[in-house]
């Protein structure tokens, strides 16, 4: 774009200074937002006009999704305002009973520029068939998630954003930061509830992470593998454009498919490029290991037996850990190189298996810090054919996952005493044997907990109360990173997601968890908030109390 810092500073500042002489002279009419920001818009279809061609450009600014309003409206053809100002005055609702296309941006923020290039009746809604004619490529960004506040570009001409895409996406970005800038200077003065505080008002996270879960690397047919370095790619390119604080990526479970040393070298590679795009060092990935990262391959009839008879008696593991421990951990020894390269700080329980493991953190230092304790279990010790199974072959479903009660002790192991504790397994809590199950929550008991999990690869959110008493038991499900590949016949899912989790502390000094679930959508080619299946704010979380470390 051919504008020049000095004169685009210059610009800016002369606009701030009719803001500030507007707020001195307590003008406090939504004219007023009209009136600063045609400007902006005009000065925006003038560089489109050189950059792009000549052609018919129009721009607008949104605002209030409860009772959309347009804020602002540039057609170089039209002086006047758009017919549609006289029906919103009358209707608070009009823009919404219309459907108008930008509605569903403000419902569901969206991080990037969204640029439909040809657009038709299957891809866009159409007020009437005059904007049909006039409307064929369309740029909509939400550039405020709080408020929140978009702005629309369209042309009259069909494909032209598509090599262009920088210069008009760069100008789209610039000419909000103007408005944006505007919106939070008149916030205070101006008697518009699409006026709301900008993110700086909004708690900050205090901690916060990306979940992952169900990556199989090396799974299923040539077409299937390369239909999963889409996705993963999609993943990469969701955590660029996201852009929030990450301290952790956690990973639970089915990293690989078989257990093989070719598949975690792939996960290895893809799992580094993902701490890059979240914008930390691969050391803050932590990890627990899942049914197909276990090397079934080299079990023998006689350990096969001793397995059945663990599932039997789950009160053995203990035994057999102590007797035998080398022949259950060389089942997951690919898995246990893979995480030392990874992450080689990654943390071990106290005989040195990277497994189960725990560590510490205080979220926030002050008058309320807020104690973390992250603990990951492998579930996968005696993981094979029967998993889940009455027997083999039989499609009975039987909760039959171990765990020893000397893994358990590290749910406890600590200096302070946490106020919450997140519990990184690749089994959800159903998939346990009873006698497992019950050992875990006695661990549990008394504490305020979270257990993040995968396996059932469909992203899913869960709130408990342990009857009679304070703390909550929740549950995050992170999906599958990459979904399986149906059998022949079968139609094919393909549903692919991840999750995001942060804690934050409220303006009432309360303590908050939040779940962010993303889900890939084909026709978008693109991750976006799982607003379909849960009720999300507009940086797409779920927010809960958390009972025991409130103010």
């Amino acid at each position: 774009m051919q504008l020049s810092t000095e004169k685009l500073s210059a610009y800016f500042e002369r606009r701030g200074q009719v803001a500030r002489n507007s707020a001195m002279q307590r003008d406090q009419s939504l004219a007023l937002i009209e009136a600063l920001l045609i400007p902006v818009l005009k000065m925006a279809e003038e560089l489109l006009q050189e950059q792009l061609g000549r052609r018919h450009y129009e721009l607008s600014v949104w605002a209030e999704p409860s009772a959309p309003q347009m804020l602002a409206y540039y057609n170089s053809e039209k002086q006047e305002r758009p017919r549609t100002y006289s029906q919103r005055q009358s209707n608070p609702l009009f823009y919404r009973e219309n459907n108008y296309e930008v509605i569903g941006l403000l419902d569901n923020p969206e991080a990037r520029p969204i640029v439909l290039n040809r657009l038709s009746r299957g891809n866009y809604v159409f007020q009437g068939t005059e904007q049909m004619e006039k409307i064929r490529s369309t740029i909509l960004y939400c550039f405020d998630h709080n408020r929140p506040a978009a702005v629309v570009l369209t042309c009259n001409e069909a494909d032209v954003f598509g090599d262009n895409d920088a210069l008009a996406m760069d100008l789209v970005r610039c000419v909000s930061m103007a408005i944006r800038a505007d919106l939070d200077l008149l916030a205070p003065i101006v008697a518009a509830p699409g006026l709301l505080p900008s993110a700086q008002s909004r708690p900050q996270l205090a901690y916060s992470w990306v979940h992952l879960s169900d990556i199989h690397f090396g799974a299923g047919s040539a077409h299937h593998q390369f239909d999963q370095s889409h996705i993963g790619d999609a993943i990469l390119n969701d955590l660029h454009h996201i852009r929030k604080p990450v301290n952790r990526i956690f990973v639970t479970g089915d990293i690989a498919f078989k257990g093989a040393a070719s598949e975690y070298a792939t996960a290895q590679t893809w799992l580094s490029a993902v701490a890059k795009e979240a914008g930390i060092d691969a050391g803050c990935i932590r990890i627990v290991p899942g049914n197909h990262d276990v090397q079934r391959d080299i079990d023998t009839m006689k350990w096969q037996a001793t397995l059945k008879n663990v599932r039997a008696n789950p009160r053995t593991l203990d035994e057999e850990l102590k007797n035998s421990r080398d022949t259950i951990l060389a089942r997951l020894s690919n898995y246990s190189s893979f995480v030392r390269d990874l992450t080689p700080g990654h943390p071990k329980d106290a005989a040195g298996w990277i497994g189960d493991w725990s560590e510490e953190f205080t979220c926030a230092e002050g008058r309320q810090p807020l104690i973390l304790r992250i603990v990951g279990l492998s579930t996968v010790l005696i993981s094979d054919a029967n998993d889940g199974l009455l027997e083999s072959g039989q499609n009975v479903f039987l909760p039959n996952m171990v765990l020893a009660l000397s893994q358990l002790q590290i749910v406890r192991l600590g200096t302070r005493n946490p106020n919450l504790v997140v519990v990184l397994t690749h089994h959800p809590m159903e998939w346990l044997h009873e006698t497992s199950r019950k050992d875990l929550q006695r661990s549990l008991a008394g504490l305020e907990h979270l257990q993040l999990c995968g396996h059932i690869h469909i992203g899913d959110a869960s709130e408990g109360r342990y009857f009679g008493k304070r703390e909550g038991a929740f549950r995050f499900s992170a999906g599958a990173a990459h979904d399986e590949e149906p059998k022949l016949d079968m139609p094919y899912r393909g549903e692919h997601g991840y999750g995001w989790g942060a804690i934050r502390l409220t303006a009432e000094r309360t303590w908050q968890l939040g779940w962010a679930p993303r889900v890939f959508v084909p026709s978008l080619n693109r991750f976006r908030p799982d607003r379909t299946r849960h009720d999300l704010d507009e940086d797409g979380f779920a927010w809960a109390n958390l009972s025991g470390a409130g103010g």
